[in-house]
């Protein structure tokens, strides 16, 4: 029963959380559903991260962003 409690609430979610938020609670709820999205979009929005943005995410996940970014300019 607690799965389907879950599975409701994360596809609820998937369209009311931006990108940022979807990618943290990703990892801190192992949802993996978002990752992928949640990084792309981060990756290919026009602004880059905030200093209160990055201070969101992992390290890694955050070199991850950055670096894509820039191999894609």
């Amino acid at each position: 029963k607690f799965n389907k409690i879950r599975a409701l609430a994360i596809s609820k979610l998937d369209l009311l959380v931006a990108p940022l938020q979807r990618l943290v609670m990703a990892r801190a709820f192992d949802v993996r559903r978002w990752l992928e999205p949640s990084l792309v979009a981060l990756c290919l929005r026009p602004s880059p991260l905030t200093l209160s943005e990055g201070r969101q995410l992992s390290m890694d996940d955050l070199i991850s962003i950055m670096s894509t970014r820039e191999a894609v300019r």
